[in-house]
């Protein structure tokens, strides 16, 4: 995610990974710089995907290669195959393919709360990538990491911060439960060896 820094004016790269500590992240409640939860909103069934291929390139051999990862639970729950398609030409390898499929079947098959929040001046330091935390018994929502989307300046004077954001899906795994299949075939040696071989014989004209 690219944004201005507030605090030092140039522009910031945020990656999203989860490299967090929970108990280090800003919690927003009633209380401590909540002032209202809007709006929550949840995707549709129908736009869930159950299967996610990574196309990758390999290094060695410079072909594209892909990698396949589903969520047969949900596959079954909707009847049918709903998949897409992401394309990673950087990645170098499968284990890597395999690691962004489990992370973006899991953003993308879950069916995602996206919040509408309005905080007070205590949040002035969050940007769009950050993450922080928000409770609200009312609603049933208890200590939820959410990533930010978006954040503006409400204006007038009062202070008030209006934060989109989502229920953060995003890290990388450090491994998947998938693993690449071997390959039977075993490329031959292209080394030059002594023949352990050999016939003795006159050559004729041609040779």
């Amino acid at each position: 995610s690219l944004y201005p820094d507030r605090s030092t004016g140039p522009l910031a790269l945020s990656l999203l990974r989860n490299d967090y500590d929970l108990d280090d992240i800003p919690l927003f409640t009633y209380d401590s710089g909540l002032i209202a939860l809007n709006d929550v909103e949840t995707a549709s069934q129908e736009d869930l995907v159950n299967e996610v291929i990574v196309k990758w390139t390999d290094p060695i051999t410079k072909t594209d290669r892909s990698a396949r990862v589903q969520n047969l639970a949900l596959n079954q729950s909707m009847g049918a195959s709903n998949s897409t398609t992401r394309t990673y030409a950087g990645v170098p390898d499968v284990d890597l393919a395999l690691r962004l499929c489990q992370r973006d079947l899991e953003a993308n098959s879950n069916s995602l709360k996206r919040f509408s929040l309005v905080l007070d001046r205590r949040a002035w330091r969050l940007a769009p990538g950050m993450v922080f935390r928000i409770s609200v018994p009312e609603r049933n929502i208890f200590n939820a990491v959410l990533r930010v989307g978006k954040v503006t300046e409400a204006g007038g004077g009062n202070g008030r911060i209006n934060v989109e954001a989502g229920l953060d899906v995003y890290g990388l795994p450090a491994a998947s439960f998938i693993l690449a299949q071997p390959q039977e075939w075993i490329p031959p040696s292209r080394a030059a060896i002594i023949a352990d071989k050999a016939v003795v014989r006159e050559a004729n004209y041609a040779e």
